[in-house]
């Protein structure tokens, strides 16, 4: 057996263990609600999934809070019990979770790397809007100016006229999207735009990735107009939501 025949076979059966263990910890709560622990022979339930299963008390305590927390969201309790998704990834949108949105919910976190939903679950508590402050040196430099009798709103207010007019121009660029390659020049357009920042809003992630606003199936081209870099967990975020458009758009 070669080495990338014993990782995949350990990779398969690790797989397959933490779906077993997903669906074992999914029947959990049936088992408290019929006491088939009690019939069975065993102390209690929590004794029941550690012999049976290993699972430590504090996931079957989890487990339980959270079908009852899911009565009355029927499409989050389906995942649970029939063990589609991880407790641990359910928990973190339990606090988020409501009747109107467990339908999404669940599409999130089957599709979301724990990263991304961490961050979709922050974005939809709060937005926090980090403050600009200016360097101690520009406001002396413009305290100065102004002093000296220069207008420096008007001068600050030209320099970002100036800018907008070179953003605006350098969104007429455009190349043949023949493949995912972005050519050097638009790249320099894009981080003309946004700097080296995660273009959502208030994220303070370094980009990592470059997303087309417009389908590049679609639109053919890489134009810094359609085009906006992103962190990773931001990047998972557009797709998802791109991909649920598409669905919608081809069966609704």
């Amino acid at each position: 057996m070669s080495d990338q025949q014993l990782y995949e076979r350990c990779r398969f059966y690790g797989q397959a263990a933490l779906e077993a263990r997903r669906k074992f910890i999914g029947l959990l709560p049936e088992v408290a609600r019929r006491r088939l622990w009690q019939e069975k022979g065993f102390e209690s339930v929590f004794h029941f999934a550690a012999v049976l299963a290993g699972i430590s008390r504090e996931q079957v305590q989890r487990v339980l809070q959270l079908e009852k927390r899911f009565e009355d969201k029927p499409a989050l309790k389906k995942v649970l019990v029939k063990g589609e998704i991880s407790v641990n990834k359910l928990s973190r949108v339990a606090s988020i979770a409501t009747e109107q949105n467990q339908t999404e919910l669940v599409h999130m976190t089957k599709n979301l790397s724990s990263r991304s939903l961490e961050l979709a679950i922050k974005e939809h508590k709060s937005v926090h809007v980090r403050r600009f402050e200016m360097a101690d040196d520009i406001q002396q430099k413009l305290q100065q100016l102004h002093e000296e009798g220069i207008d420096v709103n008007e001068m600050l207010r030209n320099m970002l006229n100036q800018r907008d007019r070179q953003i605006e121009q350098n969104n007429q660029l455009e190349a043949p999207a023949k493949s995912s390659y972005i050519p050097v020049k638009i790249k320099r357009a894009i981080n003309y735009k946004y700097g080296e920042k995660c273009a959502a809003p208030n994220c303070q992630q370094k980009s990592t990735n470059i997303h087309h606003t417009l389908r590049r199936s679609i639109g053919k081209i890489h134009s810094p107009k359609f085009l906006v870099p992103l962190c990773k967990a931001h990047h998972d975020l557009e797709h998802l939501t791109d991909e649920r458009v598409m669905a919608y758009r081809n069966h609704g």
